[in-house]
C-alpha cells in the first residue's frame, strides 16, 4: 500500500512489504531533503527516478534497475527534486523503517 509522507517534517514511518518483488510507492513532500531507510528482518531493493519509470504502488519490481539495502542498516539518500520511491522486500514480507527530514 502506498505511504505519503508530505507532512510536516521529521517524520518517521514503518511499512510494512507484501511479498518479495512486489513494490510499495513512497511519496514525500516538496520540503524533503533526506530520506533514510532501514529493513528490519530481510534484505531490501529500492528505486527511483528513470530507474522506476512504468512502476506502480503494489506492482512487480520487473527488470527495473535498484539497489539492494542489507536488512538492519540504515540507507541515507540527499533527495534533489525525487519524491518518489519504490520499495520491496528482497526474500519475503519485512518491515522498513522510513526517516524523512527537511531542510538544508
Amino acid at each position: 500500500m502506498a505511504v505519503d509522507i508530505s507532512g510536516s517534517l521529521p517524520q518517521l514511518d514503518n511499512l510494512t512489504t507484501g511479498s518479495a518483488n512486489v513494490v510499495t510507492q513512497i511519496t514525500v513532500g516538496a520540503g524533503a531533503s533526506k530520506i533514510s531507510f532501514r529493513p528490519r528482518t530481510n534484505d531490501a531493493k529500492l528505486t527511483f527516478g528513470a530507474a522506476a519509470s512504468g512502476l506502480t504502488d503494489g506492482g512487480a519490481l520487473g527488470a527495473a534497475e535498484y539497489c539492494t539495502i542489507t536488512a538492519g542498516a540504515w540507507t541515507q539518500l540527499a533527495i534533489q527534486g525525487i519524491r518518489t520511491f519504490y520499495i520491496t522486500s528482497a526474500t519475503g514480507s519485512t518491515v522498513i523503517e522510513v526517516a524523512v527530514e527537511g531542510g538544508a
